[in-house]
Order: structure tokens, then C-alpha cells, then sequence
């Protein structure tokens, strides 16, 4: 409704601000579904297997002196 001033009402104005803050808010659940769907497929991909040096080889470079 536009009074006599031809200003919107309250009323009007915050129905307009109320529709883009449920945009913006669509928006970003929208973004939220999507970033959380791109890491439900990262984690669905096995984890590819790391080399780990043996408790024996750590325990020889790691000695002072062992190969000198």
C-alpha cells in the first residue's frame, strides 16, 4: 500500500526486505547442500594408501653414529 506520500508503507517495505533475506537465505542453504554433496563423494572415494617407513628403518636412520 502506498500512502498519500507515495512512500510504501512499513508494512510493504518489510515484506520486500523479508523476500530478499529468504533469497539470500535459500541462497546459502542451496550452497551448503552443495559444498556438503562435494565432500559426501570426496569421502566416499577410498583413501589412497600412504608408504609409512617399518619400526626398523625409523629406528636406524634415527641412531647417531649407525652407518657411519
Amino acid at each position: 500500500m502506498i500512502s498519500g506520500n507515495r512512500v510504501p508503507a512499513a508494512s510493504d517495505r518489510d515484506k520486500g526486505v523479508r523476500v530478499r533475506d529468504d533469497s539470500q537465505q535459500l541462497r546459502d542453504i542451496q550452497d551448503l547442500i552443495a559444498r556438503l554433496e562435494l565432500v559426501n563423494r570426496q569421502l566416499s572415494v577410498p583413501a589412497r594408501a600412504t608408504s609409512t617407513p617399518r619400526q626398523a628403518d625409523a629406528g636406524r636412520d634415527d641412531t647417531p653414529g649407525a652407518g657411519n
